[in-house]
């Protein structure tokens, strides 16, 4: 019978063999992953600095961008270790804090819907789900 540390242990070694195993097979992705990473580096020092059409700072995007950004930092640690199904929950929430700044650049009503969701239920169902 094994022992919870040998378990533990165990499973961090797959990981470690894993990680060296796609490090080796499939090297053009973590190519094309810093590729992402620098991109999405080039959108935060744009939000900083940026403004919309209507002349408004765009900083209150920078939340869902390091948000979008750490969690495809996870993502790809998982796929890069060879665990698909926590690769794709890590990066859910990634994908909807770029469909929610796509919300809020659409149209700014969006954002004060999006703050005040508890009270503005039926607005946030609406324009927020599907």
């Amino acid at each position: 019978m094994t022992t919870g540390e040998d378990q533990v242990f165990g499973f961090r070694g797959a990981i470690e063999r894993n990680r060296a195993t796609f490090a080796l097979q499939h090297a053009f992705a973590f190519h094309a992953f810093f590729g992402l990473c620098e991109c999405l580096d080039r959108a935060g020092r744009r939000l900083q600095t940026g403004r919309n059409v209507d002349g408004k700072s765009l900083v209150s995007l920078i939340p869902f961008l390091a948000l979008a950004q750490r969690q495809a930092m996870n993502a790809f640690e998982a796929f890069a270790t060879f665990r698909s199904y926590d690769g794709w929950i890590l990066f859910r929430p990634a994908i909807e804090a770029a469909l929610i700044m796509g919300k809020w650049v659409d149209d700014t009503e969006n954002a004060a819907i999006w703050s005040a969701r508890e009270i503005r239920k039926t607005e946030y169902i609406k324009n927020f789900s599907g």
